[in-house]
Protein backbone atom coordinates (compact mmCIF):
# COMPACT_ATOMS: atom_id res chain seq x y z
CA UNK A 1 0.00 0.00 0.00
CA UNK A 2 1.49 3.46 -1.23
CA UNK A 3 -0.19 6.13 0.83
CA UNK A 4 1.46 8.68 -1.79
CA UNK A 5 -0.06 7.55 -4.89
CA UNK A 6 -2.13 9.79 -6.15
CA UNK A 7 -3.57 8.53 -9.91
CA UNK A 8 -6.59 6.64 -10.32
CA UNK A 9 -7.21 3.00 -11.08
CA UNK A 10 -6.78 1.77 -14.51
CA UNK A 11 -9.04 0.38 -16.63
CA UNK A 12 -6.91 -2.98 -17.17
CA UNK A 13 -7.87 -3.99 -13.80
CA UNK A 14 -10.97 -5.29 -11.74
CA UNK A 15 -11.35 -5.17 -7.93
CA UNK A 16 -13.13 -7.88 -6.30
CA UNK A 17 -14.21 -7.16 -2.45
CA UNK A 18 -14.80 -10.84 -0.48
CA UNK A 19 -16.02 -11.12 1.90
CA UNK A 20 -17.27 -7.75 3.23
CA UNK A 21 -15.34 -6.08 5.90
CA UNK A 22 -17.20 -6.91 9.38
CA UNK A 23 -15.86 -5.63 12.84
CA UNK A 24 -16.87 -7.77 15.75
CA UNK A 25 -18.22 -6.48 18.58
CA UNK A 26 -16.18 -4.82 21.44
CA UNK A 27 -13.61 -5.18 18.37
CA UNK A 28 -10.79 -1.60 17.34
CA UNK A 29 -10.38 -3.34 14.17
CA UNK A 30 -11.63 -5.72 11.73
CA UNK A 31 -10.05 -7.10 7.91
CA UNK A 32 -11.13 -7.46 4.42
CA UNK A 33 -9.82 -9.87 2.04
CA UNK A 34 -9.18 -7.54 -0.95
CA UNK A 35 -8.60 -9.92 -4.44
CA UNK A 36 -6.85 -7.92 -7.21
CA UNK A 37 -7.29 -9.70 -10.74
CA UNK A 38 -5.24 -7.71 -13.45
CA UNK A 39 -6.54 -8.61 -16.77
CA UNK A 40 -3.97 -9.93 -19.19
CA UNK A 41 -3.61 -7.65 -22.21
CA UNK A 42 -0.19 -8.99 -23.27
CA UNK A 43 0.81 -5.34 -22.56
CA UNK A 44 4.34 -4.67 -20.54
CA UNK A 45 2.50 -1.31 -18.81
CA UNK A 46 5.08 -1.07 -15.55
CA UNK A 47 3.80 -0.18 -12.27
CA UNK A 48 0.07 1.21 -11.95
CA UNK A 49 -2.05 2.53 -9.38
CA UNK A 50 -5.55 1.94 -8.62
CA UNK A 51 -7.47 4.17 -5.33
CA UNK A 52 -9.79 2.27 -2.87
CA UNK A 53 -12.56 4.21 -1.33
CA UNK A 54 -14.59 2.66 1.70
CA UNK A 55 -17.80 3.57 2.27
CA UNK A 56 -21.03 2.42 3.87
CA UNK A 57 -24.81 3.45 4.90
CA UNK A 58 -23.44 4.74 7.78
CA UNK A 59 -19.33 5.03 7.52
CA UNK A 60 -17.71 6.96 4.67
CA UNK A 61 -13.86 6.15 4.82
CA UNK A 62 -11.14 7.82 3.30
CA UNK A 63 -8.75 6.39 0.70
CA UNK A 64 -6.16 3.65 -0.17
CA UNK A 65 -3.95 3.64 -2.33
CA UNK A 66 -2.54 0.14 -4.20
CA UNK A 67 0.60 0.04 -6.40
CA UNK A 68 0.55 -2.74 -8.78
CA UNK A 69 4.14 -3.84 -10.55
CA UNK A 70 4.54 -6.19 -13.28
CA UNK A 71 5.45 -10.10 -12.41
CA UNK A 72 8.74 -9.99 -11.67
CA UNK A 73 9.36 -6.40 -10.18
CA UNK A 74 10.84 -6.55 -6.60
CA UNK A 75 11.25 -2.68 -6.56
CA UNK A 76 9.36 -1.16 -3.70
CA UNK A 77 7.43 2.06 -4.53
CA UNK A 78 8.72 5.08 -3.52
CA UNK A 79 6.94 7.70 -1.35
CA UNK A 80 6.09 10.87 -3.13
CA UNK A 81 6.37 13.75 -0.52
CA UNK A 82 3.85 16.49 -0.83
CA UNK A 83 4.29 19.32 -3.03
CA UNK A 84 2.46 21.61 -5.66
CA UNK A 85 3.05 20.72 -9.35
CA UNK A 86 6.48 22.33 -10.60
CA UNK A 87 5.95 25.44 -12.04
CA UNK A 88 2.57 25.95 -9.61
CA UNK A 89 2.38 29.98 -8.62
CA UNK A 90 -0.27 32.38 -7.32
CA UNK A 91 -0.11 35.46 -8.65
CA UNK A 92 0.27 38.92 -6.87
CA UNK A 93 -3.07 40.41 -6.18
CA UNK A 94 -4.40 43.96 -6.18
CA UNK A 95 -7.84 45.01 -4.34
CA UNK A 96 -9.56 47.69 -3.56
CA UNK A 97 -10.66 48.58 -0.16
CA UNK A 98 -14.85 48.47 0.41
CA UNK A 99 -14.86 46.31 -3.20
CA UNK A 100 -15.99 42.43 -2.73
CA UNK A 101 -12.64 40.23 -4.12
CA UNK A 102 -13.97 37.71 -7.12
CA UNK A 103 -14.23 34.36 -4.98
CA UNK A 104 -10.12 32.73 -5.52
CA UNK A 105 -9.16 29.36 -5.52
CA UNK A 106 -5.94 28.41 -4.54
CA UNK A 107 -4.36 25.62 -5.56
CA UNK A 108 -4.31 22.00 -4.93
CA UNK A 109 -1.57 20.01 -3.34
CA UNK A 110 -0.57 16.28 -4.48
CA UNK A 111 1.48 13.54 -2.89
CA UNK A 112 2.07 13.26 0.98
CA UNK A 113 0.16 10.68 3.20
CA UNK A 114 -3.34 10.61 4.55
CA UNK A 115 -5.57 13.72 4.01
CA UNK A 116 -4.16 17.18 3.23
CA UNK A 117 -5.07 20.45 5.01
CA UNK A 118 -4.76 23.63 3.86
CA UNK A 119 -4.01 27.11 5.72
CA UNK A 120 -2.74 30.75 5.12
CA UNK A 121 -0.74 33.19 7.00
CA UNK A 122 -2.74 36.37 8.27
CA UNK A 123 -5.12 38.23 5.61
CA UNK A 124 -5.65 41.65 5.20
CA UNK A 125 -8.87 42.86 7.14
CA UNK A 126 -12.01 41.82 5.75
CA UNK A 127 -10.78 38.71 4.03
CA UNK A 128 -11.60 35.03 4.63
CA UNK A 129 -9.58 31.79 3.60
CA UNK A 130 -12.26 28.75 3.10
CA UNK A 131 -9.92 25.94 3.91
CA UNK A 132 -12.78 22.88 2.68
CA UNK A 133 -12.64 24.74 -0.82
CA UNK A 134 -9.28 26.31 -0.95
CA UNK A 135 -11.15 29.43 -1.49
CA UNK A 136 -10.16 33.30 -1.17
CA UNK A 137 -13.41 36.09 -0.28
CA UNK A 138 -14.94 38.89 0.96
CA UNK A 139 -14.37 42.54 1.19
CA UNK A 140 -10.87 44.33 2.04
CA UNK A 141 -11.81 46.91 5.15
CA UNK A 142 -9.19 49.05 4.17
CA UNK A 143 -5.59 49.88 2.12
CA UNK A 144 -2.33 48.26 2.77
CA UNK A 145 0.61 49.91 3.58
CA UNK A 146 2.18 48.39 0.38
CA UNK A 147 2.06 44.59 -0.85
CA UNK A 148 1.68 41.97 2.39
CA UNK A 149 3.09 38.30 1.85
CA UNK A 150 0.80 35.41 2.31
CA UNK A 151 2.07 32.11 3.26
CA UNK A 152 -0.31 29.47 1.75
CA UNK A 153 0.72 26.30 3.38
CA UNK A 154 -0.52 22.18 2.59
CA UNK A 155 0.06 19.92 5.20
CA UNK A 156 -0.25 15.67 4.90
CA UNK A 157 -1.14 13.79 7.85
CA UNK A 158 2.05 12.98 8.90
CA UNK A 159 2.79 17.18 9.37
CA UNK A 160 4.89 17.71 5.94
CA UNK A 161 4.11 20.34 4.28
CA UNK A 162 4.53 22.23 0.98
CA UNK A 163 4.05 25.84 0.81
CA UNK A 164 3.76 28.79 -1.89
CA UNK A 165 4.17 32.41 -1.21
CA UNK A 166 2.44 35.43 -2.66
CA UNK A 167 1.33 39.08 -1.91
CA UNK A 168 -1.68 41.35 -1.59
CA UNK A 169 -1.80 44.41 -1.83
CA UNK A 170 -5.17 46.43 -0.44
CA UNK A 171 -5.71 49.97 -2.46
CA UNK A 172 -7.40 52.82 -1.62
CA UNK A 173 -11.53 53.00 -1.89
CA UNK A 174 -11.85 54.61 -5.75
CA UNK A 175 -12.92 58.39 -5.21
CA UNK A 176 -12.95 61.52 -6.74
CA UNK A 177 -11.66 62.59 -3.58
CA UNK A 178 -12.62 66.67 -2.39
CA UNK A 179 -13.33 67.27 -5.75
CA UNK A 180 -17.50 66.93 -5.32
CA UNK A 181 -17.19 69.50 -2.60
CA UNK A 182 -14.87 71.82 -4.58
CA UNK A 183 -16.46 71.79 -8.00
CA UNK A 184 -20.12 70.31 -7.18
CA UNK A 185 -21.64 72.46 -5.20
CA UNK A 186 -25.64 73.49 -5.51
CA UNK A 187 -24.90 74.41 -9.08
CA UNK A 188 -23.18 71.41 -10.26
CA UNK A 189 -20.30 73.06 -13.22
CA UNK A 190 -18.17 70.70 -15.00
CA UNK A 191 -14.64 71.11 -13.88
CA UNK A 192 -11.79 71.03 -16.08
CA UNK A 193 -7.82 70.76 -15.29
CA UNK A 194 -7.39 74.27 -15.06
CA UNK A 195 -5.70 75.61 -11.78
CA UNK A 196 -8.68 78.32 -11.49
CA UNK A 197 -11.71 75.70 -12.06
CA UNK A 198 -12.99 77.38 -14.98
CA UNK A 199 -16.37 75.91 -16.34
CA UNK A 200 -17.58 75.21 -19.67
CA UNK A 201 -21.11 76.55 -20.87
CA UNK A 202 -23.54 74.23 -22.34
CA UNK A 203 -23.41 72.64 -25.45
CA UNK A 204 -24.23 75.22 -28.15
CA UNK A 205 -25.18 74.00 -31.49
CA UNK A 206 -21.96 75.21 -34.21
CA UNK A 207 -20.04 76.12 -31.39
CA UNK A 208 -16.52 74.62 -31.10
CA UNK A 209 -15.97 73.04 -27.89
CA UNK A 210 -12.38 73.51 -26.72
CA UNK A 211 -10.82 70.43 -25.01
CA UNK A 212 -12.30 69.95 -21.46
CA UNK A 213 -10.41 67.63 -19.23
CA UNK A 214 -12.81 65.89 -16.64
CA UNK A 215 -11.13 65.00 -13.17
CA UNK A 216 -9.29 62.10 -12.63
CA UNK A 217 -10.19 59.62 -10.07
CA UNK A 218 -7.82 58.58 -6.96
CA UNK A 219 -7.19 55.21 -5.48
CA UNK A 220 -8.75 52.05 -6.69
CA UNK A 221 -6.86 49.20 -8.74
CA UNK A 222 -5.48 49.97 -12.30
CA UNK A 223 -6.46 50.31 -14.80
CA UNK A 224 -8.87 53.04 -14.31
CA UNK A 225 -11.76 53.36 -17.28
CA UNK A 226 -13.89 56.50 -17.84
CA UNK A 227 -17.10 56.73 -19.08
CA UNK A 228 -19.96 59.31 -19.69
CA UNK A 229 -23.64 58.94 -20.16
CA UNK A 230 -25.68 59.71 -21.83
CA UNK A 231 -24.26 59.91 -24.99
CA UNK A 232 -22.78 63.52 -26.19
CA UNK A 233 -24.63 64.87 -29.33
CA UNK A 234 -23.19 64.75 -32.41
CA UNK A 235 -20.32 66.35 -32.97
CA UNK A 236 -19.03 66.37 -30.00
CA UNK A 237 -16.12 62.93 -28.19
CA UNK A 238 -15.08 62.02 -25.05
CA UNK A 239 -11.42 60.39 -25.09
CA UNK A 240 -11.55 57.75 -21.98
CA UNK A 241 -7.83 57.99 -22.35
CA UNK A 242 -7.56 61.54 -21.80
CA UNK A 243 -10.83 62.39 -20.17
CA UNK A 244 -11.45 65.14 -22.95
CA UNK A 245 -14.85 66.19 -24.59
CA UNK A 246 -14.19 68.08 -27.65
CA UNK A 247 -15.56 69.34 -31.29
CA UNK A 248 -18.09 71.17 -32.24
CA UNK A 249 -21.76 69.91 -31.59
CA UNK A 250 -24.14 69.56 -34.52
CA UNK A 251 -27.33 69.18 -31.48
CA UNK A 252 -28.41 70.45 -28.10
CA UNK A 253 -26.79 68.22 -25.88
CA UNK A 254 -28.33 66.65 -22.45
CA UNK A 255 -28.10 69.72 -19.07
CA UNK A 256 -26.97 66.70 -17.00
CA UNK A 257 -24.30 63.97 -17.79
CA UNK A 258 -23.02 60.56 -15.69
CA UNK A 259 -19.44 60.20 -15.07
CA UNK A 260 -18.41 56.96 -14.23
CA UNK A 261 -15.12 56.03 -13.61
CA UNK A 262 -14.30 51.56 -12.73
CA UNK A 263 -11.06 50.12 -11.86
CA UNK A 264 -9.70 46.71 -12.53
CA UNK A 265 -11.41 44.66 -9.62
CA UNK A 266 -15.08 46.43 -10.86
CA UNK A 267 -15.23 48.91 -8.28
CA UNK A 268 -16.70 52.28 -9.55
CA UNK A 269 -17.54 55.64 -8.25
CA UNK A 270 -19.79 58.10 -10.27
CA UNK A 271 -19.91 62.34 -10.46
CA UNK A 272 -23.12 63.72 -11.62
CA UNK A 273 -22.11 66.54 -13.80
CA UNK A 274 -23.94 69.45 -15.23
CA UNK A 275 -23.28 72.08 -17.81
CA UNK A 276 -23.18 75.31 -17.23
CA UNK A 277 -25.95 77.65 -18.71
CA UNK A 278 -25.07 79.81 -21.50
CA UNK A 279 -27.78 82.64 -20.26
CA UNK A 280 -30.01 83.69 -17.26
CA UNK A 281 -33.02 82.14 -17.66
CA UNK A 282 -36.32 81.72 -15.73
CA UNK A 283 -38.99 79.29 -17.24
CA UNK A 284 -42.22 78.29 -16.66
CA UNK A 285 -43.49 76.39 -13.48
CA UNK A 286 -45.10 72.75 -14.22
CA UNK A 287 -47.86 71.90 -13.81
CA UNK A 288 -49.89 74.92 -14.35
CA UNK A 289 -52.47 75.17 -13.53
CA UNK A 290 -51.69 73.32 -10.59
CA UNK A 291 -52.75 72.00 -6.96
CA UNK A 292 -51.18 71.55 -4.25
CA UNK A 293 -47.58 72.28 -5.77
CA UNK A 294 -45.49 73.46 -8.54
CA UNK A 295 -42.11 73.65 -10.01
CA UNK A 296 -40.34 76.51 -10.62
CA UNK A 297 -37.14 76.09 -12.93
CA UNK A 298 -34.11 78.49 -13.68
CA UNK A 299 -30.51 79.05 -14.88
CA UNK A 300 -27.44 80.87 -13.58
CA UNK A 301 -24.54 81.07 -15.83
CA UNK A 302 -22.63 81.98 -13.26
CA UNK A 303 -22.73 82.48 -9.70
CA UNK A 304 -24.85 85.28 -7.76
CA UNK A 305 -27.08 86.91 -5.28
CA UNK A 306 -30.71 84.83 -5.99
CA UNK A 307 -33.75 85.96 -4.76
CA UNK A 308 -36.63 84.24 -6.16
CA UNK A 309 -40.50 85.48 -4.79
CA UNK A 310 -44.07 84.94 -4.85
CA UNK A 311 -46.45 87.47 -5.34
CA UNK A 312 -50.20 87.65 -4.96
CA UNK A 313 -52.27 90.06 -7.57
CA UNK A 314 -52.28 93.02 -5.48
CA UNK A 315 -48.17 92.79 -5.63
CA UNK A 316 -47.78 91.63 -2.21
CA UNK A 317 -45.22 88.70 -1.09
CA UNK A 318 -46.62 85.81 -0.27
CA UNK A 319 -43.56 83.48 -0.15
CA UNK A 320 -39.80 83.77 -0.68
CA UNK A 321 -38.48 80.99 -1.98
CA UNK A 322 -35.02 81.38 -2.26
CA UNK A 323 -32.94 84.44 -0.41
CA UNK A 324 -29.10 83.45 -1.16
CA UNK A 325 -25.86 83.03 -2.97
CA UNK A 326 -25.80 80.68 -5.65
CA UNK A 327 -23.14 79.01 -8.07
CA UNK A 328 -23.96 78.23 -11.80
CA UNK A 329 -26.16 76.00 -12.38
CA UNK A 330 -29.53 74.62 -13.14
CA UNK A 331 -32.25 75.11 -10.38
CA UNK A 332 -35.66 73.40 -9.30
CA UNK A 333 -37.73 75.00 -6.65
CA UNK A 334 -41.13 73.52 -5.51
CA UNK A 335 -43.59 75.69 -4.22
CA UNK A 336 -46.78 73.96 -1.94
CA UNK A 337 -49.19 77.08 -2.29
CA UNK A 338 -48.44 77.89 0.87
CA UNK A 339 -47.23 81.72 2.60
CA UNK A 340 -44.24 82.66 4.62
CA UNK A 341 -46.10 81.23 7.69
CA UNK A 342 -47.18 78.13 6.57
CA UNK A 343 -51.03 78.86 5.37
CA UNK A 344 -52.18 77.52 2.82
CA UNK A 345 -53.34 80.30 -0.20
CA UNK A 346 -56.38 80.60 -2.16
CA UNK A 347 -57.05 80.17 -5.31
CA UNK A 348 -55.85 82.28 -7.97
CA UNK A 349 -53.15 83.77 -9.94
CA UNK A 350 -49.97 84.48 -8.49
CA UNK A 351 -46.80 85.86 -9.95
CA UNK A 352 -42.80 84.79 -9.28
CA UNK A 353 -40.20 86.91 -9.63
CA UNK A 354 -36.41 85.64 -9.71
CA UNK A 355 -33.45 88.57 -9.49
CA UNK A 356 -29.99 87.29 -10.00
CA UNK A 357 -27.35 89.90 -9.06
CA UNK A 358 -27.83 93.47 -10.71
CA UNK A 359 -27.99 91.38 -14.11
CA UNK A 360 -31.34 89.74 -14.48
CA UNK A 361 -34.99 89.38 -13.00
CA UNK A 362 -37.88 87.90 -15.16
CA UNK A 363 -41.78 87.63 -13.84
CA UNK A 364 -43.68 84.95 -14.64
CA UNK A 365 -47.30 83.86 -14.06
CA UNK A 366 -48.80 80.94 -12.54
CA UNK A 367 -52.67 79.60 -11.55
CA UNK A 368 -53.28 77.61 -8.39
CA UNK A 369 -56.30 76.15 -8.80
CA UNK A 370 -58.79 74.13 -5.98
Amino acid sequence: VDPASVATRDLDYSVLFDPSLVISAGALSGSLILLIDPTTDNEDEGRETITLTGSSASVTGGSAHVTLADAGSTTPPEETPIAFAAGTSVDAQEFTAGAAIAAMELPAAAGGMGDVTYSVSELPAGLSFDAATRTLSGIPDEATDGAVDVLYTATDGSGATATLTFSIAVNAPLTFGDLLSQFLGAGKVVPTASADGATIREFVVGQPVEAVVLPAARGGTAPLTYSLSPALPAGLSFDAATRTIAGTPQAAGSPVYTYTVTDATGARVEMLLQTRPAAFALTSNYPNPFNPATTIQYALPQAADVQLTVYNVVGQVVRTLVAEHQSAGRYLVTWDATDDSGHRLSSGIYFYRLQAGGEFHAIKKMLLFK
